[in-house]
């Protein structure tokens, strides 16, 4: 109908109207096609967010709603802007989920793929929020069912990816603890013992408590039958930062009632040079006073003695130390090995009979309650020496007619 109006008015009108009317027919046909364009354009993107759209979301949120329409934006419209927002906003988002424990499978489907963004790779405020993330789930996930598979290959992979990084190693740590078996938890501590943060990871009293642990195991293995392998062993499991931390309050251990391991931190504070002279000659007189065993610990222990014989003033020194210890050492004096025994007992008597005599003389006091003791008998094994020095010279024999007495 528009056609056959136009005809005729160019049939009316003549040249110069019609090239006006062809000039508002061509107008026309472009204006329509840009709307044509412009409504197609919006069917196409029906539901996607421009830049004002993720501005406000940026500012006011929900979080989620942005990052889930982030990548509406072209690659080419991707300014400096964008990848600020983006990394604003993924920041608030992982702390807002983190505090509300969301762990819903979307979330962290959501999670994950945001961690493959060029723009999140590198982001280590991400970064470090993400692991926060997956090992807050991590431990909601074994609290609810620690034998769930999903929660056992969610850890898996997590470490896999994270495996060189001692600080992820250390926040895994308690999980694996209290879920996992001994030697899984032990992939952390050896990490964490050999990296150049060991001193600091090594102050940590679970960390300390296992590679103590290993470290025990190692030395009573009967595979490591000499000093140098097994000392070789033993620093494999952490470096040299790592046992000075252990090792540097390890002094009072020496005076283990437990024999085999006082034996254990003497070794451990002589191989990372943590033992002074003074507090060696103390726990290797202790020692042989302790019920000890054959080997390097008891040859050393043996000379130790051999020189105080030779020295009276230390020998007074190392007198008076002992008498501090409650009770006296003594478990040497009641050996079910009666050879053995007497052995020591001759040979303490020989290179410091003046401890013989003063344990001797403290059972007396106690049974005969001369002195007060508050902590009970201080001469635990005195009938034990006693019994074994009958006949000898070894304890004077004043005491032993005195002792006599007191047993009838």
């Amino acid at each position: 109908m528009t056609l056959i109006l136009l005809s005729f008015k160019i049939k009316l009108v003549g040249k110069k109207m019609f090239r006006v009317s062809i000039f508002w027919i061509i107008f026309f046909f472009f204006n329509l096609m840009q709307i044509r364009a412009e409504t197609i354009y919006e069917r196409l993107n029906f539901g996607k967010y421009n830049m004002k759209d993720l501005e406000i979301l940026a500012k006011d949120g929900p979080y989620r709603e942005f990052l889930e329409h982030a990548k509406d934006i072209l690659p080419r419209n991707r300014t400096a802007q964008w990848r600020q927002m983006v990394r604003n906003v993924s920041t608030k988002y992982l702390e807002e989920i983190i505090n509300k424990r969301d762990f819903s499978t979307k979330i962290q489907n959501l999670v994950e793929d945001l961690s493959t963004w060029p723009e999140l790779k590198k982001e280590l405020v991400f970064k470090d929020l993400r692991r926060d993330y997956v090992i807050a789930y991590l431990k909601n996930c074994f609290f609810i069912n620690p034998k769930d598979i999903k929660c056992i290959q969610k850890f898996d992979s997590f470490w896999k990816e994270s495996s060189t990084n001692a600080l992820i190693a250390q926040k895994l740590v308690p999980i694996a603890q209290e879920y996992m078996s001994e030697e899984k938890t032990y992939e952390f501590i050896h990490l964490m013992a050999n990296d150049d943060l060991s001193s600091l990871f090594c102050n940590r009293p679970d960390v300390r408590n296992l590679i103590m642990k290993k470290a025990f195991k190692i030395f009573n293995d009967p595979q490591y039958d000499s000093r140098t392998s097994r000392d070789k062993k033993l620093f494999s499991i952490a470096n040299q930062r790592c046992w000075k931390v252990i090792t540097q309050n390890m002094g009072q251990e020496l005076f283990d009632r437990y024999i085999k391991h006082s034996e254990f931190s003497y070794i451990l504070l002589k191989l990372n040079n943590m033992i002074d002279q003074k507090l060696k000659e103390r726990f290797l007189t202790y020692y042989i006073l302790q019920s000890p065993i054959q080997g390097e610990v008891f040859d050393e222990s043996w000379n130790q003695i051999k020189k105080l014989g030779n020295n009276f003033e230390q020998r007074q020194e190392m007198l008076e130390y002992l008498k501090g210890i409650d009770p006296l050492p003594g478990k040497s004096f009641a050996i079910k090995n009666i050879e053995q025994r007497k052995n020591i007992i001759r040979f303490i008597s020989q290179n410091m009979p003046e401890y013989l005599d003063y344990y001797a003389r403290t059972c007396i006091e106690f049974m005969t309650g001369k002195r007060d003791f508050p902590n009970g008998n201080p001469t635990v094994e005195c009938r034990d020496l006693f019994s074994s020095v009958e006949g000898t010279s070894w304890v004077n024999q004043s005491l032993q007619i005195e002792f006599s007495k007191i047993r009838k």
